[in-house]
């Protein structure tokens, strides 16, 4: 069901696809609430992952929008309202905290006091979500760790998500490569690079390619599909 990273202070799970009661194009462990699954059977898969982890079946979440807003909260009641953002920052003992992929970038951030999740696709990336997130921990030594995501193996972009990293990041490392009249880019790569710029200890493996691999949900290769997470907790 689960793949799981040793963390520091907090726990840090990275969700797989099997092991859920969902069925259809979301079978298996499907975890999002944005899908058109049945809410009652997101719920059951939501709280087997509880069990499985030890934590409240009821986590801190958003309504992703592929953004760059961070969420900072101090106290479970704060949570009990979504809001609009695609990062999530908390001083609130006990409360575990998600985001939902199926392509882009599930990113956990740990400190000594701090936990949080980023969401991180092509547009939120060049809008500063990981600068952003990073900043919320005032400072604090950052661990980071980036989950299963597409690969620049199957992930084909145009121009335009070029040309819009180099413009948030002028003179970075160039994290693609041509591919006929599009591009593949290595968003992970990226990440790690923009993670690394702002100071944060970033685990140096190769998270499998959400494409490549059956075990996750993939909307590039799929269509209609389910959502897998990464849940943070303390």
């Amino acid at each position: 069901m689960l793949f799981l990273v040793p963390p520091r202070t907090a726990g840090v799970a990275f969700t797989t696809r099997s092991g859920g009661s969902s069925v259809g194009p979301y079978a298996g462990l499907n975890l999002g609430n944005s899908t058109k699954d049945d809410p009652d059977t997101v719920r059951a898969n939501r709280r087997r992952v509880a069990r499985a982890l030890g934590v409240p079946e009821v986590w801190g979440e958003l309504r992703q929008v592929h953004g760059s807003e961070v969420r900072e909260v101090e106290s479970a009641q704060e949570l009990e309202t979504l809001c609009r953002a695609d990062a999530l920052v908390v001083r609130a003992p006990g409360v575990p905290v998600a985001v939902f992929a199926a392509d882009c970038l599930p990113v956990a951030l740990v400190s000594d006091r701090m936990w949080g999740v980023a969401h991180a696709g092509w547009r939120g990336l060049s809008s500063g979500i990981l600068d952003r997130a990073v900043r919320a921990f005032d400072g604090q030594p950052v661990q980071a760790w980036i989950g299963p995501s597409i690969g620049p193996c199957h992930y084909q972009v145009g121009p335009e998500v070029v040309e819009a990293f180099r413009a948030s990041y002028p003179g970075s490392p160039e994290f693609w490569q041509p591919d006929g009249d599009l591009l593949r880019f290595d968003l992970r790569a990226a990440a790690r690079w923009v993670l690394r710029r702002c100071g944060v200890t970033v685990e140096d493996y190769d998270p499998p390619c959400t494409f490549c691999d059956a075990r996750f949900y993939s909307y590039r290769r799929d269509g209609e599909t389910g959502r897998h997470a990464v849940v943070v907790w303390g």
